[in-house]
């Protein structure tokens, strides 16, 4: 979360989600998450805490899926010198009810805010 009470995000075709992935073969959490802002926003980041873990089943295109998901509040401390995959966008917290997609994206956000209380 930026100090101004925003939600760092990348714009799909026509929702929000949080920046992240799937892990690959070795990697803990931590380091997908680091890897995929990397790769999705150009940036470094540095993990403040883990805000929990989610499963949430959803379609799309047709298909079923089953998503496990871990959530940190992180930090953005540098760009990189790749290139972007998506443009960071700043969504205010009022935004993220029908800004993003996934539901669990919406819980975890809803942790970080009630962890600042």
């Amino acid at each position: 979360m930026h100090n101004q009470g925003r939600i760092a995000a990348v714009k799909g075709k026509s929702h929000y989600f949080l920046p992240g992935g799937g892990s690959l073969a070795e990697e803990t959490s931590e380091q997908t998450a680091m890897r995929e802002v990397r790769e999705e926003l150009a940036c470094e980041l540095r993990i403040i805490g883990q805000l929990g873990k989610a499963i949430q089943f959803f379609q799309a295109e047709e298909q079923n899926y089953r998503m496990e998901a871990v959530f940190f509040e992180g930090e953005l401390i540098g760009v990189t010198l790749e290139t972007a995959e998506y443009e960071l966008c700043w969504l205010d917290v009022g935004q993220i009810e029908e800004g993003f997609y996934h539901k669990c994206q919406v819980w975890a956000v809803k942790q970080l805010i009630d962890s600042k209380k």
